[in-house]
């Protein structure tokens, strides 16, 4: 390549021939064309290279591994072997809205003080069907609020300037393969503004195949431990970061990995009592998040999570997560999401479920 390109386009792979060529012709077909397409296969013993090469395209550099070293790896990699000053994830399933890079390389232009930008997405299946959406914080804010519990990006949908990405330190590979980005973003937060762009710019694939299709199967035991692991760590690291000088305890912290994996009924009270602690503090640091809308939303967002994730999972324990919510914080009583709290304390889980089959078939007629 003659020149530098605008951005660079980092597509890590390991046998992802499935679907492969769809997720490459997303990016060649994006409506700005002053790129780097940066693949690199990590070892993939499927037709990967071969499908990769079929390719004429000149922005295509193809870099292989002669064995699968792992996601952080290829990530590392390509971080450094990028051209570009910006660089645009795109996992080897998933599919990138023909706009995506002129919007989101528009924004980074335009903002020198954003380091990492991301965006909404569809969710897809494994025929290409839409099946819903992914949402994440909008707001710096908010984003950062979230990050406390959870990844508050969609790694397939971030762009990030490759200098403050190198300034990090390296994507660790002892969060293979589920949360070396989380840990990284939470790093990346430190060095400057972040923000998600309300529009959905991708489509994030759901299949069996997936690590969140994986987490998923009943026969991944050693998988889903690993991943409770890793969840936990980085969470209670995270907390106690951020809060841990307040007089949040280890324990404490550790509690509030529950927002992901789960919380059993004898802890649910201690922790809605801990996430009321918990922005409490955070009001108190960024009073401005008090009149921000999308901070709200992502607060109810989060109690309507924790509703669904409570375990053993009754219509009791769902009501007493939204009451509490509307009690500790009246003013998301605008913005929880309705429908799914009178489904799931009226019908339980299964009402839940049935509402959430009636939003798919209305996003897919």
């Amino acid at each position: 390549m003659s020149r530098q390109p605008a951005v660079t386009v980092l597509m890590p792979v390991f046998n992802g021939e499935r679907f492969l060529r769809p997720a490459i012709e997303s990016i060649l077909a994006q409506s700005c064309p002053d790129f780097e397409f940066l693949i690199v296969d990590d070892g993939s013993t499927d037709g990967t290279a071969g499908i990769v090469r079929s390719y004429s395209d000149p922005r295509i550099r193809f870099e292989r591994f002669e064995r699968n070293r792992g996601l952080s790896a290829a990530l590392n990699f390509g971080v450094a072997q990028a051209a570009a000053p910006i660089i645009a994830r795109q996992d080897a399933d998933d599919l990138s809205h023909p706009e995506r890079l002129e919007v989101q390389l528009d924004l980074m232009t335009g903002n020198r003080d954003l380091v990492l930008a991301g965006s909404q997405a569809r969710t897809l299946d494994e025929s290409n069907r839409v099946i819903g959406d992914v949402r994440r914080p909008v707001d710096d804010l908010s984003i950062r609020w979230y990050a406390l519990f959870d990844n508050p990006f969609i790694h397939t949908a971030v762009v990030f300037r490759r200098a403050a990405v190198l300034a990090c330190g390296q994507f660790d590979a002892a969060f293979d393969p589920f949360s070396q980005d989380y840990a990284m973003w939470w790093r990346l937060m430190r060095a400057g503004r972040v923000v998600n762009l309300s529009d959905e710019l991708v489509d994030y694939r759901v299949n069996a195949e997936s690590i969140i299709g994986r987490i998923g199967e009943s026969d991944a035991g050693e998988y889903s431990a690993t991943f409770g692991r890793v969840v936990r760590e980085l969470v209670t690291r995270h907390m106690l970061e951020a809060y841990g000088s307040r007089g949040l305890q280890p324990d404490e912290a550790a509690l509030m990995s529950g927002f992901v994996l789960g919380i059993d009924a004898e802890a649910l009270p201690r922790f809605l009592a801990i996430v009321d602690r918990l922005a409490s503090w955070f009001e108190e640091e960024h009073p401005a998040v008090r009149q921000s809308r999308d901070y709200r939303r992502t607060l109810a967002r989060q109690f309507d999570a924790i509703a669904s994730r409570a375990r053993p999972g009754t219509r009791g324990q769902a009501f007493q997560v939204y009451a509490h919510a509307l009690r500790s914080w009246p003013r998301l009583v605008s913005v929880l999401p309705w429908p799914r709290l009178i489904a799931t304390t009226a019908f339980g889980r299964d009402g839940r479920a049935r509402l959430a089959r009636l939003w798919t078939r209305a996003a897919r007629a």
